[in-house]
């Protein structure tokens, strides 16, 4: 039995995505359309933008890769802590 909280909202269970999810979702066909459609915009930003928002649902972001230099004194200190988790010096 689920007990409602003050103001008489039934709480929500990890993974119970809500109402706005629900929403959202009824709305998500023609939203696509709508991205399809503007593949063929005049506009070469809206038919990019259009694009990138198509691929990024298709297949996820593109990977961020980021550079860290050795010197650096934050990867110094998590080289020091992985070493003394795995009890090496």
């Amino acid at each position: 039995m689920k007990r409602a909280t003050p103001d008489g909202v039934a709480p929500r269970r990890p993974g119970d995505a809500g109402p706005i999810k629900d929403l959202a979702m009824q709305h998500a066909p023609r939203a696509i359309e709508t991205l399809v459609e503007a593949l063929t915009d005049e506009n070469v930003r809206a038919r990019m933008a259009a694009a990138e928002a198509i691929l990024d649902r298709a297949y996820g972001k593109p990977t961020q890769h980021h550079e860290l230099d050795a010197d650096d004194e934050l990867v110094r200190r998590m080289n020091q802590a992985a070493r003394r988790l795995h009890g090496t010096r």
